[in-house]
């Protein structure tokens, strides 16, 4: 078992076709999705989604906004070895997702739903990425989006 880190974005709203959040593993290091959670903070009622998937070729940009990690296990752990953005910054290579993924939804106005990697899946390692996107055809509003990262 390898330590785990919560990484969140909160009461953002997100735009369709585009990735909400990139989790980029360490060079040399292993991680692997455990979970998120997505909750709606909207203000009507409307059908909400993001897609997660294996993703390659990424990179950050000028300016990236990092998502800080917090100690899931514990204060003694070490710092987090990977790196999370909720936004890549200014001329970024966007990485490539898979063409498929794992589709979740919920709804904007006070709508969650938790979705918990089976063991195994969504292993990335040396720079692999893992892809939280909205995919086109929402009008996304506000939520924060939680993600559980173990690294192994």
């Amino acid at each position: 078992m390898g330590n785990k880190y919560v990484y969140e974005l909160v009461n953002a709203t997100p735009t369709a076709g585009t990735n909400a959040i990139v989790v980029f593993s360490a060079t040399g290091k292993a991680a692997r999705l455990v979970g998120i959670s997505c909750v709606g903070r909207g203000t009507t009622s409307a059908a909400q989604g993001v897609e997660i998937a294996r993703a390659t070729g990424g990179a950050a940009g000028t300016s990236p906004t990092t998502i800080t990690a917090s100690k899931g296990d514990g204060s003694s752990l070490p710092t987090a070895s990977s790196t999370v953005y909720s936004n890549l910054g200014t001329s970024p290579t966007n990485p490539t997702a898979d063409a498929s993924g794992i589709a979740v939804g919920w709804n904007a106005l006070g709508g969650a739903i938790v979705w918990n990697a089976p063991p195994g899946m969504y292993y990335i390692l040396n720079g692999e990425q893992i892809v939280i996107r909205v995919p086109s055809g929402y009008t996304p509003q506000a939520c924060s989006i939680s993600v559980i990262i173990e690294e192994l």
